[in-house]
């Protein structure tokens, strides 16, 4: 259950507020909670719920902002997209961007057509209002779709267009300490954008780019500073770190050089796991806030996959295969597995 839920008093809670305010047209509903039980209500996937509630609001409050971002949010989500756009463009100015991190962070906020996500997301990333971390993550979320529609041609466009968002970060040497949380966090953001880079090289069969990607987080690897970083935003960007760490396993020279891709792989994600334990847990051995992947566990099945791949034992190095086809693709499109599975294999099949 979602973190404004975790118990079952604040579920209680979350109901009695809602009937009170439904049941009196919003005349026993605080102005303040209208938001956070329309905010609720989406994370429970009741949109018919946020829908009453953002009525019930624009009755009480029609000119709020709360009134006028939930009113933008359900416009997106129903797919009236110019009249979204022409709520959020009245919010972008005032600065506010509760409707964009919805649609960048909550996918059931997005527009029911795939069609129409896409050109959300496209339209988004080039508003010069947007901060640019969210232009980045409207790349990310908009790759992401491209790669579970199997679109090469977009994905080819994408590819050229993040390339230099990962140098225009990597270039500053205040993000491998950066301070900020989750989604405001640079090197975060700079991991994200190298993760989404790998899958669509991946996607389109783009060789040199996947090869610039594993070099490139390589050495963003080796400059950042563990214990300056946010801690949560850290742990949480660990294991996509991992995995474009591990994509030496995936370069063709890993074999006839002596796996040494290989091997600078597994010693990678090694440290990266020593430094995650060592500054991004608490005493107790958890992170600083629950995460829904268990990152460390990820960092630990890469490392054990890796391993198996210069084992002597064929049935050893087809089980490493196998689940590193999975652990290496983290999208919806399930044909990755298989171009990924199909690399290693050549790579380290039991005829080579």
């Amino acid at each position: 259950m979602v973190s404004v839920l975790a118990s079952k008093s604040q579920r209680l809670r979350y109901e009695v507020q809602f009937w009170a305010c439904r049941l009196s047209l919003g005349w026993c509903c605080r102005q303040r909670w209208f938001y956070r039980l329309f905010e609720t209500s989406l994370r429970l996937h009741s949109y018919p719920r946020a829908t009453v509630l953002a009525g019930l609001a624009a009755r009480r409050c029609p000119d709020s902002a709360d009134v006028q971002s939930m009113q933008c949010t359900l416009a997106f989500r129903s797919g009236d997209l110019d009249q979204a756009f022409a709520l959020l463009s009245q919010r972008l100015r005032v600065g506010d961007y509760r409707a964009v991190e919805r649609l960048l962070f909550r996918t059931g906020s997005r527009p029911q057509d795939e069609r129409d996500r896409l050109q959300v997301l496209a339209q988004l990333s080039q508003l010069p209002e947007l901060l640019q971390s969210h232009r980045c993550y409207a790349l990310i979320a908009q790759s992401y779709l491209v790669l579970k529609l199997a679109d090469c041609s977009m994905a080819v466009s994408l590819l050229q267009g993040l390339r230099p968002l990962v140098l225009e970060l990597a270039a500053d040497a205040e993000v491998f300490g950066c301070t900020e949380s989750n989604r405001r966090n640079r090197a975060k953001l700079l991991i994200s954008l190298c993760t989404t880079s790998y899958h669509l090289a991946l996607l389109v069969g783009d060789d040199s780019e996947l090869a610039w990607v594993w070099s490139e987080v390589m050495a963003v690897s080796s400059r950042l500073r563990y214990s300056q970083l946010n801690a949560d935003a850290c742990l949480r960007m660990s294991s996509n770190l991992s995995r474009c760490l591990a994509l030496g396993a995936l370069m063709h020279d890993a074999r006839a050089s002596g796996s040494d891709p290989l091997m600078r792989s597994l010693a990678a994600v090694k440290t990266v796991e020593a430094a995650v334990r060592r500054y991004c847990l608490t005493p107790s051995g958890e992170g600083v806030s629950k995460t829904q992947e268990n990152h460390l566990a990820l960092m630990v099945q890469l490392q054990k996959n890796l391993l198996k791949l210069s084992s002597e034992v064929p049935s050893e190095r087809e089980s490493g295969m196998r689940r590193l086809s999975q652990l290496l693709n983290h999208s919806s499109a399930r044909d990755l597995n298989g171009v990924i599975a199909h690399r290693l294999q050549l790579l380290y099949g039991s005829g080579c």
